[in-house]
């Protein structure tokens, strides 16, 4: 994984004020160590099927062109060419946050904004925005959101789905475009 450090000030023999690289840097993987550890967060080339971390939780695998971490604010954000696996979930963005317990460390949501894309078996999903929370295993889709299951198409303002039952809600403007089922010849 590529990608430069965002963020952290220069030391003052680099021509900066503040901490140095080399302690603002422990300071990342002081936090990224502990989560990659867990098999909470795995940066790989894209590509790669999820895999049970050793403790049998599935890992979150994201690639991209920058990393940024706010230990302070439990989040880290990918940036650029953003795609990600989790659970065998595939998401495509340009901007992603992963938010994380401050005393588990391990994954709450996950945040996608700019062209996102998702897909999980048969149902496809574009928006502007989707927010994912793992505890209900739930994403919403905002901004022009449109879900494909199959041959049929559905949109509206705010697209709910249960990534577990497959319950789908849609919210205002609701568009479905659903074809009919093929009966099996007799």
């Amino acid at each position: 994984m590529t990608g430069r450090m965002e963020g952290i000030p220069r030391s003052p023999r680099m021509g900066g004020s503040g901490m140095n690289r080399s302690r603002a840097l422990r300071c990342i993987l002081a936090l990224l160590i502990p989560l990659i550890l867990h098999g909470t967060v795995a940066a790989e080339p894209s590509g790669g099927a999820a895999k049970a971390a050793p403790s049998g939780r599935l890992s979150l695998k994201v690639t991209s062109d920058l990393l940024s971490v706010f230990p302070d604010k439990n989040f880290t954000e990918f940036t650029g060419h953003v795609e990600a696996l989790y659970q065998g979930r595939l998401l495509k963005c340009a901007r992603l946050r992963a938010f994380f317990s401050k005393q588990t460390r391990q994954l709450e949501r996950i945040e996608a904004e700019e062209d996102v894309v998702l897909v999980d078996k048969e149902i496809e999903a574009n928006c502007d925005r989707a927010v994912y929370f793992k505890e209900k295993d739930m994403v919403i889709l905002r901004g022009n959101p449109r879900l494909k299951s199959g041959d049929n198409v559905f949109r509206g303002e705010v697209i709910t789905v249960n990534l577990t039952t497959r319950r789908l809600t849609i919210e205002g403007a609701v568009e479905a475009d659903i074809a009919p089922s093929e009966e099996k010849a007799k």
